[in-house]
């Protein structure tokens, strides 16, 4: 998840002139947690103000991108900065604050774009059509077959789960989210870090399995994303959980 940091680590030198060797100088717990693509802010000194412009002041952050993932190391190549600027900072003290994943950042974006550009990708014109009608200035589109229009209006009716005790545990924006998901047949529910995107999955499953509608297939952009899924999944208890995928 971005925000994870190692707090003590050395930069030595990698192959290239702007690449960095990070070795760890406490136990490396927590390499699971990163993966090839993950974009860092390596910051020096390690009590250094991260995120800072290199130069200006006493501490020095730089970003920079995985590009090796081992059980005591990572290499990563940094963006920016010349060779002789990453040289200076051989075999000196770091942090390592991770952010996202490039990877997963750039398939996002194009994603964006391929459904919002006509002509752009591969997307079925009426599948942007139903998917986009809310962003259309002159308002949802036209011409569009029942079963496709049917993609943005109320499509279920709400029964058996009315009465489960995971709406007590939603908030009013959640419980609105909910109602979309558990009343249309394609939902996007969009939120920054914290407003608990996470924690609405988890009930709308809930509450899916309480209306008989299963199985359900919960799928995420990675092996952390899902293992986070399910650890709530099954504390919640009363589910038969089954997680297919790479363990790390």
């Amino acid at each position: 998840m971005a925000g994870t940091c190692i707090p003590a680590m050395k930069a030595t030198g990698g192959k290239g002139g702007t690449d960095l060797v990070l070795l760890p100088l406490k136990v490396f717990s927590n390499s699971r947690e990163f993966q090839k693509g993950d974009w860092l802010f390596v910051t020096f000194p390690p009590e250094g103000l991260v995120g800072a412009t290199p130069g200006e002041g006493s501490s020095a952050s730089f970003e920079a991108e995985i590009m090796v993932v081992t059980s005591a190391s990572l290499a990563v190549k940094v963006f920016g900065s010349t060779n002789l600027e990453i040289q200076a900072f051989h075999n000196k003290p770091c942090r390592v604050d991770r952010m996202a994943n490039r990877v997963t950042y750039y398939r996002q974006i194009d994603a964006l774009k391929a459904f919002t550009t006509p002509g752009e990708g591969e997307v079925a014109p009426w599948l942007r059509s139903a998917l986009t009608a809310g962003l259309r200035p002159e308002g949802p589109p036209t011409g569009l077959t029942p079963e496709v229009s049917a993609l943005s209006r109320p499509h279920f009716m709400i029964g058996a789960e009315a009465s489960s005790p995971a709406w007590r545990l939603a908030n009013e924006s959640q419980t609105a989210a909910l109602r979309a998901a558990l009343t249309r047949r394609v939902t996007l529910i969009q939120g920054p870090p914290g407003t608990g995107k996470t924690h609405t999955s988890v009930l709308l499953v809930r509450l899916l399995t309480a209306a008989g509608r299963g199985p359900v297939l919960v799928c995420a952009d990675s092996n952390v994303a899902v293992d986070n899924l399910l650890s709530s999944l099954v504390a919640f208890g009363g589910l038969n959980c089954v997680r297919i995928g790479r363990p790390d």
